[in-house]
């Protein structure tokens, strides 16, 4: 998620969720705790970012929406519930006009390796040359 908030930071748009769900997809794993996120098969947008993540369930914590106010995250689907869902993608018919042209100009530049625009956030001029390779 990270890699694609940079992605369309250096775009200078706001990083969609309707355009982040055709990319990707949401995976509840076996013990219900948590999800996964992967590529859609022939929408490529970044590499998977391949580093080991070890002991990093002691380092989140759950949060949730009160009843005071229970939309306080509505519109993006990955956040803290009782019960984790999966999500599938969504095709490129279900999105708006915006979104679908935002789309097949990604698809056709898509590719980039999660793990390189991370390295590169903090450096606007190495990352302009990656992106615009």
């Amino acid at each position: 998620m990270k890699a694609f908030d940079i992605l369309f930071g250096f775009l200078g748009c706001a990083p969609f969720v309707d355009i982040f769900l055709h990319f990707f997809e949401v995976k509840r794993q076996r013990n219900n705790l948590w999800v996964t996120l992967s590529n859609v098969p022939g929408r490529i947008l970044l590499t998977p970012f391949q580093q080991a993540c070890t002991g990093w369930k002691g380092r989140f914590f759950k949060g949730c929406c009160s009843s005071l106010v229970p939309s306080a995250l509505d519109g993006f689907p990955l956040y803290w519930t009782k019960y984790a869902r999966a999500l599938k993608s969504k095709s490129l018919k279900n999105l708006s006009s915006r979104d679908q042209e935002a789309c097949k100009i990604l698809v056709g530049v898509g590719g980039f390796d999660a793990a390189a625009l991370i390295i590169l956030d903090y450096n606007a001029e190495l990352l302009e040359r990656y992106i615009c390779v």
